[in-house]
């Protein structure tokens, strides 16, 4: 198999992605980015046989086209590749967005382009921890070459999922709870506890072990079985109490009021409901 690629748009993700390829043999034909200026920063990592000053300056398209832009830039993309490249059969184009389908690409395939999505399900703040998460990295695979892009994943990473379209959709929306939202609710918990006088060490020690525990337990257990605190106890003082707590920091307190409602909920679903009234009147604040 020719196993030349094209990268358009450099992005951490897309930089570390080609990065792994060109670890396992792929050829590094084109890169592309809309600003050239970044180019050098890119050849620490790669050397491309060629650095694009325009797009539309690609004689003979590679057998692989990797687009690796932001999600909002990809139809266009997809459009001036259609536009001004050769015919397109036999050539693999897929883009990385954890959001959009394979259908963002409709242009590429009418052209004769077998198209799909890989995307990795990990968060890539930089390059230098792009290429470090990778090889650990499982990948969603989606659209008419999933079973291809499956082995690429398997090449690179540690795994490859296949996913439908709207499965695909649904696991982003989960990791940006899970990645992009956890964050934000750490980071504030760390600010509320910082200015009680706790170091960062202290809430590294404390907190790392109870973030992976809990994780880990939702996963492997229902829902039922793994949750634990004042609302399974029925502590219905200790609620209003942390909700005191919390009065001055009221981003922290509306989080504590939301998660108590679907906890309450969440316990009512599963039959166990054990005369809940009284907390869900005391989460509401």
């Amino acid at each position: 198999m020719n196993k030349e690629f094209a990268l358009i748009g450099a992005s951490r993700a897309g930089v570390s992605l080609a990065y792994h390829l060109v670890k396992k043999g792929y050829r590094p034909a084109y890169c592309w980015n809309r600003n050239v200026k970044k180019y050098s920063l890119i050849r620490k990592y790669i050397e491309f046989d060629r650095f694009l000053g325009s797009l539309e300056k690609v004689e003979i398209p590679p057998r692989i086209v990797i687009i690796a832009v932001s999600d909002d830039a990809i139809k266009k993309i997809a459009s001036r590749i259609a536009l001004s490249w050769r015919k397109l059969d036999g050539v693999t184009a897929f883009h990385i967005s954890g959001t959009l389908s394979s259908d963002v690409l409709s242009l590429l395939a009418e052209k004769g382009a077998n198209t799909g999505s890989l995307h990795p399900f990990v968060s890539i703040p930089d390059i230098e921890t792009g290429i470090k998460r990778i090889p650990d990295t499982i990948f969603t695979c989606e659209g008419e070459v999933a079973s291809f892009l499956q082995g690429i994943a398997k090449e690179i990473g540690k795994d490859g999922i296949i996913v439908t379209a709207r499965q695909k959709a649904f696991l982003h929306v989960t990791a940006v709870f899970l990645s992009n939202y956890v964050v934000t609710m750490v980071s504030e918990i760390k600010d509320v506890l910082e200015k009680e006088g706790l170091t960062r060490v202290d809430l590294e020690n404390l907190l790392l072990p109870m973030v992976k525990e809990a994780g880990g337990t939702a996963l492997k257990r229902r829902f039922i079985e793994a949750i634990t605190g004042p609302i399974v106890r029925q502590d219905e003082e200790t609620i209003k109490k942390h909700l005191q707590l919390l009065s001055g920091n009221k981003r922290l307190k509306e989080l504590y009021k939301v998660f108590g409602k679907i906890t309450c909920e969440k316990i009512v679903d599963s039959g166990q409901e054990n005369h809940l009234h009284s907390l869900f009147e005391a989460v509401k604040g």
